[in-house]
């Protein structure tokens, strides 16, 4: 019988973790799993010899994101250690965010939601072990994922904002140069966050996603209400109660007194100007040479 330890690593000594404990009372007499809880505060090398000594086919971590980093320098020193070990990670904000893809598949639709993949949030997490830019995303990412649901909000535009920029920050570094600035005021303005180096040219960059919806207009809730008032109205006809249907018709990209047409080139770049002059300050582009990064997947998404 193989033989699997669940590893939990706390905030403090006397806190226990659930979700290692539930692992052990599901699998039930079919499979030999211990459970070592150690705190935040032990050291490595004390967990490390813990696992190591009980020689096993298996480790689980339970991880969050104050013990994620802690977690992957002991897991990487176990598959050097015992190279035939399974190590896997359960990670609460990919479950959180697979539970809520789930939710949404049953009930409704939420763009932004069905566009985080969990596989590339676990690549964040693991790219956020060495780069505090990424840490803060992730952390981030995390407080607001933990209060988020399945209708959109003011806390999704905020989760994808981050997601998105970490994907491009993790690209652009892979293939250039690329180094967090401190963010400081220049002549009263912000100055960009990052400086790209290539062939010993400095360029100064900026990431933004931009997004199609801001917070006042919830799409999932109108297409909620239209689902019930259509129900109403056919109960109604059913009765023999005279109905009479109007239309309302929703634009977002609405511009003064003129309705947003998708095939105008013309308006798109209004918008897309409009949402460059909310999004970037003076002083993110008076350093010298600036670039933007931009996200324009959801903003053109429906297009």
């Amino acid at each position: 019988m193989k033989y699997t330890v669940l590893v939990s690593i706390n905030a403090r000594y006397f806190h226990s973790n659930l979700a290692v404990h539930c692992l052990k009372a599901a699998a039930g007499n079919n499979h030999y799993i211990s459970i070592i809880e150690k705190t935040i505060n032990d050291k490595n090398d004390d967990i490390l010899e813990m696992i190591i000594m009980k020689n096993p086919d298996a480790v689980g971590f339970s991880c969050y994101i104050w013990n994620i980093e802690k977690i992957l320098k002991i897991a990487d020193d176990i598959k050097k250690i015992l190279p035939e070990c399974y190590v896997f990670l359960g990670v609460y904000m990919i479950q959180k965010l697979k539970n809520l893809k789930e939710e949404m598949r049953q009930y409704t639709h939420n763009e932004l939601l069905a566009e985080i993949d969990s596989e590339k949030l676990r690549e964040i997490i693991q790219h956020s072990k060495n780069d505090n830019f990424l840490k803060k995303k992730i952390t981030e990412i995390d407080k607001m994922l933990d209060d988020a649901g399945i209708d959109h909000s003011e806390k999704w535009k905020g989760i994808y904002s981050n997601y998105s920029e970490s994907l491009v920050y993790i690209e652009v570094g892979s293939r250039v140069s690329l180094k967090r600035r401190k963010e400081r005021a220049k002549q009263g303005k912000q100055t960009s966050g990052f400086l790209i180096e290539y062939n010993d040219i400095e360029i100064f960059a900026e990431f933004k996603a931009l997004l199609r919806v801001g917070g006042e207009l919830n799409y999932i809730e109108m297409i909620n209400r239209g689902i019930n008032n259509a129900i109403y109205i056919e109960q109604e006809r059913e009765k023999g109660t005279p109905v009479i249907v109007t239309e309302l018709v929703d634009q977002p990209f609405k511009k003064n007194e003129h309705s947003y047409d998708p095939r105008s080139i013309t308006q798109k770049t209004e918008i897309l100007i409009n949402k460059l002059d909310h999004n970037f300050k003076p002083g993110q582009y008076c350093d010298g040479h600036t670039i933007a990064i931009i996200d324009l997947s959801q903003l053109y998404k429906n297009d």
